[in-house]
């Protein structure tokens, strides 16, 4: 036992040990819920897999993939973005840059303010990207991440800024997750909707 719990009189004593076991219990129960949906979360991949009306696309890869029709439906039911995808992504980046060093020069020419490489990008590749690419991560990802800031929470008392930016961003993820299932294109098992109501009880928590 904690030198510091025996050293508390009996009756603290006895209420520091109820709250530690209040506390290991939720962690208990917690873990149970998490391994139960990765594992459900697993057999739901599989499930998907079997699904795809495309024999191509029950591969790991899309590097199998021959026409825009399959890359897309691949992406649907995966959730996942084809090297297609992300090489336009790509030459979009390098487009913005581009525009971005042609404003500069403008704004130079004409001498008045321009606007920062970030304002500029700010505006042209919002947030939204980003939730995006987060809301297509496994459910345990973002519950772990999540969990994470809880614990950092309980410790330091309260978020940073980056951190309750950080929190947004997975609370939308969350958002899209819990839509995409509604509307039936993602299946989820009862232990996988038992996290994803554990985890909003966790961000309202730490809102």
């Amino acid at each position: 036992m904690d030198e510091d719990i025996q050293k508390l009189t009996p009756r603290e004593r006895i209420e520091k040990l109820k709250k530690l076991e209040e506390e290991k219990r939720k962690e208990i129960e917690e873990a149970r819920i998490l391994i139960s949906a990765t594992e459900e979360e697993l057999v739901a991949e599989e499930e998907q897999k079997k699904q795809i009306p495309i024999d191509q696309l029950t591969a790991d890869t899309e590097e199998v993939l021959s026409t825009h029709e399959e890359k897309e439906l691949f992406e649907v039911k995966r959730f996942v973005k084809t090297k297609n995808k992300k090489e336009e992504a790509e030459k979009k980046e390098e487009g913005e840059e581009s525009t971005l060093e042609e404003e500069v020069a403008e704004a130079r020419a004409q001498n008045i303010p321009q606007q920062t490489e970030y304002q500029v990008v700010r505006e042209e590749r919002p947030v939204e990207y980003k939730i995006e690419e987060l809301s297509r991560q496994p459910l345990t990802e973002l519950y772990a991440e999540i969990k994470n800031m809880y614990e950092e929470r309980r410790v330091v008392g309260q978020l940073n800024e980056d951190q309750r930016g950080r929190l947004y961003e997975l609370s939308r993820a969350l958002d899209e997750k819990e839509e995409a299932i509604q509307e039936g294109n993602y299946t989820a098992s009862q232990s996988i909707k038992e996290q994803l109501d554990l985890t909003s009880k966790i961000i309202k928590y730490l809102k």
